[in-house]
């Protein structure tokens, strides 16, 4: 018995140590941000993450047909093919650079990321991308109502530091990013040709429903949201 107290004593000291040296860290993490900002559009080294040849390769640049297209997203197009939007992956790469360094920084400074996508068929993938950053994910599919309210008391107990949505035309996520606007939380969206862009902190204009790029999307965020890739490549 007394070896086994002793054992279990033995077992609390360490995860006591354990939660120290993790506190540690991330103290450390968030005083070296301060004393190195970030001053340079590549400081996560995110533009060695893609290129435009798996843009392509990944389907992203294919939009929706022209009688549901968005007006606003008209900037974000190449041209039409085949009476389908052709979404224009030069602006994807920028934009993607511009998301990804947001992610790195949430995670470098050791903060939440929320992965959301509520199209049936894809919640298994968005799944994987939040388990592998040790993240939270949201994958609800039930029809709501125009005027229905959304429960998300779940959000408010335990507000991300960032959004993540690759769904964002679901009316479910409309509420939710609204929801993210009224308490100040960031948020990522991947802007298909049809989507309303009104809600989104930050845009990547890029296909949002076949499940190449939502798997491309998927491996390129979980890679930056980890900090494991970043790790040991700072400046």
């Amino acid at each position: 018995v007394d070896e086994e107290n002793s054992f279990n004593e033995m077992l609390d000291n360490l995860k006591f140590l354990h939660s120290i040296v993790t506190t540690h860290q991330t103290s450390l993490r968030k005083i070296a941000l301060k004393e190195r900002p970030v001053t340079r559009d590549n400081f996560f080294n995110v533009k060695s993450l893609f290129t435009l040849r798996d843009l392509f390769d990944s389907r992203v640049h294919l939009g929706h047909h022209i009688g549901c297209w968005n007006a606003a997203n008209k900037k974000y197009l190449y041209g039409i093919r085949n009476n389908m939007h052709i979404i224009d992956i030069a602006s994807t790469e920028q934009h993607l650079w511009r998301a990804l360094n947001v992610a790195s920084l949430t995670a470098y400074s050791g903060g939440s990321v929320l992965f959301v996508n509520t199209r049936p068929g894809y919640g298994h993938i968005i799944q994987r991308a939040a388990s592998s950053c040790g993240e939270r994910f949201w994958t609800e599919t039930k029809l709501l109502g125009k005027y229905e309210e959304l429960d998300l008391t779940w959000f408010d107990k335990g507000k991300p530091d960032l959004v993540i949505c690759s769904s964002v035309n679901n009316p479910i996520c409309q509420k939710l990013l609204l929801h993210c606007n009224k308490y100040l939380v960031p948020s990522i969206g991947i802007l298909d040709s049809d989507v309303d862009p009104t809600n989104l902190t930050y845009v990547i204009p890029g296909n949002d429903d076949s499940s190449q790029s939502i798997l491309f999307y998927k491996a390129v965020v979980s890679t930056q949201s980890t900090g494991t890739f970043f790790e040991g490549n700072l400046p």
